[in-house]
């Protein structure tokens, strides 16, 4: 079975948002040094470039099916068979808001990371459950048994 995670529009809102918070932030603090016309232009540059690395830049999809994760962000697609790679994943919050991150380790170690902010905490943790890492499974526990010498 096959399950499409896609970016959410609420993350997406989120995101411009602080992009055009620090978009004034920078021209107040620029008009105080510089011209009106050169704080705009700054602010505008500011304003487009977080747009492009942030919300452009991680603009992704990712497809979990029975043999492979693919995360296909803008015309990239990267694939990721459960076969050859394990994966492990990490939530960080603060002040309502939640940063989402999957690491994708391959046979050698080499770690890939995938950001997966946009898709949202609910999106996230259902992708976790779908990759087998919410610790669903269960664990064999070994007894031990100590001997005295």
């Amino acid at each position: 079975m096959e399950k499409i995670y896609k970016s959410r529009i609420y993350r997406i809102i989120f995101n411009l948002l602080c992009g055009a918070a620090l978009s004034f932030f920078v021209f107040y603090i620029a008009q105080i040094w510089l011209t009106q016309l050169t704080s705009i232009i700054i602010t505008i540059l500011i304003f487009l470039s977080y747009i492009w690395l942030v919300i452009w830049g991680n603009f992704i999809t990712i497809i979990v099916n029975d043999k492979e994760l693919i995360v296909k962000n803008g015309k990239k697609e990267d694939r990721y068979e459960f076969n050859k790679y394990h994966f492990r994943a990490k939530t960080v919050s603060s002040r309502n808001d939640t940063e989402c991150t999957l690491y994708a380790i391959d046979e050698n170690g080499n770690e890939t990371i995938i950001d997966c902010e946009l898709i949202g905490i609910g999106q996230f943790m259902n992708l976790i459950s779908d990759l087998k890492l919410d610790n669903s499974e269960k664990v064999n526990k070994i007894n031990t048994i100590k001997k005295d010498k």
